[in-house]
């Protein structure tokens, strides 16, 4: 591994040095699932949210810059996990978005890193960093965005639990269908190795059981997640993903952005304000914003 050589603000890198000594409790937490979160501004409930941003750049159109800040506004996101963000364009983007708002962003990304935003009112930063090293060799990574990882304290509870932003090999040749279905592995893998609860956002570039992208070459390259004991796709058909108007992917009417959490996160998913699901996402039917649709979900977090 490698720590993150990008953190901002300034005083959010001081912040995640300290914070990485504290060495915080690594087992499951149990949280309480008493009452409904009533809106996006309720501060019993966190909005998870994963959107890919489409090459945001410090050069995008104004119009761009502002109408994912108005999408990640309207819908009272706390945390967000972005790909396609170039470095530069993470600083304007935070700089939009307010002094409620601090950041991480990779570097193996050229100009289409990922990043990781968050409330810091809500949560506190214990530790940030780009994946690389075993499982995460070079021969399946090299030259793609490494995993960001992040490791998150609750505020008002003092749980914690752990974040990976993934953007996943694409395309559906069969070299690209075996390189994302070894990531998806090397991924498999490092949970394996790991305690506590973590959530998994992000452009898997794929879709789930059954119809996934990869069919024609015989190749479910997210299988070893579908089968993950402990773990579960929140972005599932059961969940009304899929269906008219809730493609993550419009252009092609697939759902390839997903949200991935330990069953003990997924315990705690609310139904979502005016909806009977547990994830949702955000059509703003604007090509010039991006060509992906953000995805959220509703995490109950009462004292």
């Amino acid at each position: 591994m490698r720590f993150l050589v990008r953190t901002f603000p300034l005083f959010s890198l001081l912040f995640l040095f300290s914070c990485a000594a504290e060495n915080p409790q690594e087992t499951p937490s149990e949280f309480s699932l008493d009452g409904v979160c009533s809106s996006n501004s309720d501060d019993d409930c966190i909005q998870i949210a994963s959107f890919n941003v489409e090459n945001l750049l410090t050069t995008s159109d104004p119009a761009k810059k502002n109408g994912i800040v108005q999408i990640v506004t309207d819908n009272g996101f706390d945390l967000i996990a972005f790909q396609e963000m170039q470095n530069d364009a993470a600083s304007d983007m935070a700089s939009q978005l307010g002094s409620n708002f601090a950041y991480i962003t990779g570097d193996s990304g050229n100009d289409q890193n990922l990043a990781i935003f968050y409330n810091k009112n809500l949560l506190s930063l214990l530790l940030g960093e780009e994946l690389s090293g075993s499982p995460f060799d070079n021969a399946t990574w090299g030259g793609l965005r490494d995993p960001l990882y992040a490791h998150f304290r609750i505020k008002a509870t003092g749980d914690t639990f752990k974040l990976l932003n993934l953007h996943l090999k694409a395309l559906t040749e069969s070299t690209y269908c075996y390189r994302r279905q070894a990531q998806v592995l090397d991924v498999t893998e490092y949970l394996q190795g790991q305690s506590g609860d973590f959530v998994l956002l992000g452009d898997f570039n794929d879709q789930i059981a059954g119809n996934g992208n990869c069919s024609t070459h015989n190749i479910d390259t997210l299988y070893a997640l579908e089968n993950r004991e402990g773990y579960a796709f929140a972005t599932t058909v059961a969940n009304g993903m899929g269906a008219s108007s809730r493609y993550t992917y419009p252009s092609e009417s697939s759902v390839i952005d997903h949200i991935f959490l330990s069953n003990a996160l997924y315990s705690r998913a609310q139904h979502i304000a005016g909806t009977s699901q547990i994830v949702e996402i955000v059509n703003h039917n604007t090509p010039s914003i991006s060509d992906h649709n953000p995805i959220y979900i509703w995490l109950k977090v009462s004292e």
